[in-house]
């Protein structure tokens, strides 16, 4: 599946960090799958910004915008994403950032 550089992060950020060991044994396979590669970092001018007026978060240059990333994700890992993307819709709590995974990956256009 193809993921854009903020909704790697984006998902990232949503992922359990409980569980049985087969279940954080998938996860950790996961995060470094969506996680940048040091070659992303270095093309893409990965910077992370804390300056205090605002929440910290990351930038990149306009290459890692348009950056499109072909990620293998196994079946159970895709299940724990649409878990935790449904949990998020179910509590009214699914931010406008992780709206096209959302579709992309429970509702399957």
């Amino acid at each position: 599946m193809k993921f854009k550089t903020a909704e790697r992060f984006n998902l990232l950020n949503i992922l359990p960090e409980i569980g049985n060991f087969a279940t954080l044994k998938i996860l950790r396979d996961l995060r470094e799958k969506l996680s940048l590669t040091e070659e992303e970092n270095k093309k893409w001018k990965v910077a992370f910004i804390n300056d205090g007026k605002r929440s910290p978060f990351y930038t990149w240059n306009n290459e890692g915008e348009k950056a499109n990333t072909e990620i293998k994700i196994g079946e159970k890992a895709n299940d724990i994403i649409v878990e935790a993307l449904k949990d998020l819709e179910k509590n009214n709590i699914l931010p406008d950032t992780l709206f096209e995974v959302y579709e992309k990956i429970v509702v399957k256009k």
